[in-house]
C-alpha cells in the first residue's frame, strides 16, 4: 500500500518557480485556474512530478494571458510537433494534438527551474468556470485570483473533458493524461481501504465523494473507483453521461450547439494572436 502525505513534497521554492506566469497574469488583473499536477501536489499532496503548467483563463482572456506571458517570461509560442500532446502515427497518422484550442508555450532559455511548456487553456474546454470561487481555492502566500479547483471540481472537469470533450476532439494523450489525474485523486486523497467493501457497496468515503459530482459524471467516477474502467470503456460512458443529461431536461443539441459557437470564436482568435506572436439513485441530490 502506497504512503499517505499530509503536505506536498514540493515545497515554496519550487511552488514559487512553477507559478511566475500565474504571478504575472495575477499582476496584470487576469484571474486564473492551475489544473494538473501542479494542484494535484500543492493542495491534495498528491507525491506526483510536475512537468507542463496548464493554466486556464476565461476565454476572452486567453490571448491576453499568452501576451502577457509572452512579454515577461522567456516563452514563445510553439506550434510544432510535442511527443508528449501529439497523438502518436500508431493511433492518428496526422499526429492531431491535444487541446486544439489551447495555446503552448515553449522556453527558450535553459533555466531548469522553468516549466518545460505553458499551456494556456480557455475554461470552455475544461468546463470550469474562473470566475466562480466556489469551485476553486487559494494557495497563501499567492495572491487571491491564482486559484486551483476543489477537489470536486478536479474530478467533475477531468471526467467531462475525457469523455465529451467541449472542443468535440478526442485525442489519445488528452485522454491518457485525464485519467491518471483521475487514478491520482483516488488513490491519494481517498484514505479509507478497501475502497469497495466485501459486500460490493463502495466504502462511505468514496460513495460520498462519489455522490458530490455532477450526476452525469458518477457512473464513470464508479467504474474508476471499482476498477471497472478499460479502453474501450470512454464511449460507453459518453452515452450514460449523454443519456443522464437528457433525463434532466437538459437539451444536448442545443449544448453542443453553444460549444461549436464558443469553439468558433476561439479559433477566430487564436488566428488573430497568432499573427501578432510568432443522476444514479444512490446519491441524493
Amino acid at each position: 500500500m502506497h504512503e499517505f502525505y499530509d503536505e506536498s513534497i514540493h515545497g515554496l521554492e519550487s511552488q514559487e518557480e512553477r507559478l511566475r506566469a500565474a504571478r504575472v497574469l495575477s499582476q496584470a488583473g487576469i484571474r486564473c485556474l492551475i489544473h494538473g499536477e501542479d494542484p494535484l501536489s500543492f493542495i491534495y499532496f498528491v507525491p506526483t512530478g510536475l512537468f507542463e503548467l496548464h493554466v486556464i483563463v476565461a476565454n476572452k482572456d486567453v490571448h491576453r494571458a499568452v501576451a502577457e506571458i509572452h512579454g515577461s517570461l522567456p516563452y514563445r509560442v510553439f506550434t510544432g510537433i510535442l511527443d508528449h500532446f501529439n497523438d502518436p502515427l500508431l493511433f492518428d497518422p496526422n499526429r492531431t494534438r491535444a487541446y486544439p484550442n489551447s495555446i503552448f508555450l515553449k522556453p527558450f532559455s535553459n533555466d531548469s527551474r522553468d516549466p518545460d511548456m505553458i499551456i494556456v487553456h480557455p475554461e470552455s474546454d475544461f468546463n470550469l468556470v474562473v470566475s466562480d470561487y466556489s469551485r476553486s481555492v487559494p494557495l497563501p502566500p499567492f495572491p487571491d485570483n491564482i486559484r486551483f479547483p476543489t477537489r470536486v471540481a478536479f474530478l467533475d472537469s477531468a471526467i467531462e473533458t475525457r469523455l465529451d470533450p467541449n472542443s468535440s476532439l478526442v485525442t489519445h494523450r488528452a485522454t491518457q493524461k485525464l485519467s491518471i489525474w483521475i487514478s491520482y485523486i483516488i488513490a491519494y486523497t481517498l484514505r479509507n481501504r478497501p475502497i469497495v467493501l466485501p459486500n460490493g457497496d463502495l466504502d462511505p468515503e468514496a460513495e460520498a465523494l462519489k455522490c458530490s459530482l455532477r450526476p452525469e459524471n458518477q457512473p464513470q467516477f464508479e467504474a474508476n473507483l471499482r476498477h471497472t474502467v478499460n479502453s474501450r470503456d470512454r464511449s460507453h460512458h459518453m452515452l450514460i453521461r449523454r443519456e443522464i443529461l437528457r433525463n434532466m431536461g437538459n437539451d444536448y443539441k442545443k449544448m453542443r450547439a453553444d460549444r461549436a459557437h464558443q469553439q468558433a470564436q476561439q479559433q477566430q482568435q487564436q488566428s488573430t494572436i497568432s499573427s501578432r506572436i510568432t443522476t444514479p439513485s444512490s446519491c441524493q441530490r
